[in-house]
């Protein structure tokens, strides 16, 4: 049996990491169940995501387990936690990683030789037409034209002056978290 790991409500009902979870769902089963380390029977398959193996500090127990394990990468092989679990993990023969960013790719292909992954980039997920059909505002309507999830802080330089330069000319609404598609709804 394949389950999901057992997190908190902010993983769980984080938009894109609730896609992404559907997603895999939709591919292997109908139906998302969570489940704990200490939960699992012997051929149990547990997926889970780096950022609870970060934020919930699992990274000791799941080094225990025996079981097989895919970790959904969220995180930017730069940060030094994402790092550390790559090397942590590269020589695990049951554990693989399930990566969407050509960059961690890229990395991983020329300093981690030994660490299993699989390229799995976010793929189209039927319930996104609940979000499009149910929600849908026409283009004319929109208060906004561009709308972006994520930190704008001056520390993201890059992303920071293109939407300071896309505001000049575009309605730009900034959510902080996508942690409710009713944020989006209402704007």
């Amino acid at each position: 049996m394949i389950y999901f790991f057992k997190t908190n409500n902010f993983s769980k009902k984080y938009i894109p990491f609730n896609l992404y979870r559907e997603c895999i769902s939709n591919y292997i089963s109908n139906k998302i169940i969570y489940k704990n380390f200490n939960e699992l029977n012997n051929n149990d398959i547990l997926i889970i995501f780096m950022y609870d193996i970060i934020h919930l500090n699992k990274l000791n127990e799941l080094l225990k387990y025996n079981n097989k394990i895919f970790i959904i990468n969220t995180e930017y092989y730069k940060f030094k936690i994402t790092l550390n679990i790559y090397k942590a993990i590269e020589r695990k023969k049951n554990i693989n990683l399930l990566e969407y960013n050509v960059l961690n790719i890229k990395y991983i292909n020329n300093n981690l030789k030994n660490l299993n992954y699989t390229f799995l980039p976010l793929l189209y997920n039927p319930s996104l037409n609940f979000i499009t059909h149910n929600n849908y505002i026409p283009f004319k309507k929109r208060k906004n034209d561009i709308a972006f999830c994520g930190s704008v802080a001056p520390k993201f330089v890059k992303r920071y002056n293109l939407l300071n330069k896309l505001k000049k000319k575009f309605n730009i609404k900034i959510v902080r978290h996508a942690l409710d598609i009713n944020l989006y709804n209402k704007e």
